[in-house]
């Protein structure tokens, strides 16, 4: 009988071979380092003990048995599953863009965001397998079999059509920024292999929105895209970013917290534990929306045309705290247009868009 570890190397292999499979499914090219093989493990994280909740101050854990409860190792392989997830739904939802680029430093943008969502995606996938024993192998199969244009993903966000290059520029400023925060909370934690590989992650996606505020930037000053439109499109990612949150109110955020896997969003700068830890996806939320106030702020100050503002938190969203979600799209209980203050883009908002984008002019030069 093959020992656990020529059981993990099969596994691996067993997924790297889907992988690439994967890949051709989704008429994407595999850049020649994930040709050859899986990413090798991410290394040590900075920290060295527990940096909160009920056991700070002990050691890391590096094997997965020993984080102590059932229901901690769960909810740890499920983050580490979900963000998994939203890289290769990343990947087939921006893959069919790279022909259309605005210029070829955009190309060569897309493809380097590209590249890392590969990368990661590997990287999540092979700690699934070395690190949750036979659960995270069978999690880790689960990734290969969705797809984003199926609506089979994990997270409504990333199950959403990207039909040009405005919904992009949203999509990897603001979206991307919500993965850097989540992953920033994963890297504080006390499970070693998670920590490693969330930090490295987390310094890549801040790369990655910045690319998007460029792209905003250079739309703005161009002036062909008017306020109204474009508030049309912060809207819709504005709104599918502040789900990625969660629930308001959270029992499982309150567990892993206490666990010391998952930290708040700037975690090392608090004295204090959280007043109630069941509202941690909430903290997180305001500090987003923070950081999507100065993104707007930049953009206003490159025009003088009615300000881009950022929506309230209950516009357009699908979880809401009083009411069920809604299935695949924010405003289904409004309608198609959305919440009529803060209006969605509609079929003819998209074909407008890829109407202006096919002119020269449309967006600054690169």
């Amino acid at each position: 009988m093959a020992g656990p570890l020529l059981q993990v190397q099969e596994a691996l292999a067993a997924w790297h071979a889907g992988l690439k499979t994967w890949a051709a499914d989704v008429d994407v090219t595999l850049p020649k380092a994930l040709q050859d093989g899986l990413p090798e493990e991410a290394g040590a994280p900075r920290h060295t003990t527990v940096l909160f909740g009920e056991h700070a101050g002990e050691p890391l854990w590096t094997r997965w048995r020993d984080i102590p409860g059932t229901a901690a190792r769960d909810i740890l392989q499920q983050m580490v599953a979900t963000q998994a997830d939203c890289h290769m739904a990343s990947v087939e939802m921006q893959r069919e863009l790279q022909d259309s680029a605005p210029s070829p430093e955009d190309k060569a943008a897309l493809a380097n965001v590209l590249e890392d969502n590969l990368t990661h995606a590997a990287a999540l996938g092979g700690l699934l397998i070395r690190h949750f024993p036979k659960r995270g192998s069978i999690a880790a199969a689960q990734l290969l079999e969705r797809r984003a244009f199926l609506h089979q993903r994990v997270l409504n966000a990333f199950n959403q059509p990207m039909r040009h290059w405005l919904d992009l520029y949203c999509f990897v400023g603001f979206v991307s920024l919500c993965a850097r925060f989540s992953l920033e909370t994963m890297a504080v934690g006390g499970f070693a292999p998670v920590a490693a590989t969330a930090d490295w992650l987390a310094r890549r996606h801040a790369e990655h929105s910045r690319m998007g505020l460029w792209g905003l930037q250079r739309v703005v000053e161009a002036g062909a895209v008017g306020s109204p439109l474009l508030q049309r499109y912060i809207n819709r990612w504005v709104a599918l970013g502040l789900d990625l949150f969660g629930w308001e109110q959270s029992e499982t955020a309150a567990l892993a917290w206490r666990a010391g896997l998952k930290g708040r969003v700037h975690e090392l700068e608090r004295a204090a534990p959280p007043e109630d830890a069941t509202r941690l996806n909430d903290d997180a939320r305001a500090r987003w929306l923070y950081e999507v106030e100065r993104m707007l702020a930049t953009l206003n100050r490159l025009h003088d045309n009615t300000p881009l503002r950022v929506p309230p938190w209950t516009a357009n969203r699908v979880i809401i705290q009083d009411r069920p979600p809604t299935a695949h799209g924010a405003a289904v209980a409004q309608g198609a247009e959305g919440d009529p203050q803060w209006p969605l883009p509609l079929a003819q908002h998209d074909a407008a868009v890829v109407e202006l984008s096919q002119k020269n002019g449309w967006i600054l030069p690169a």
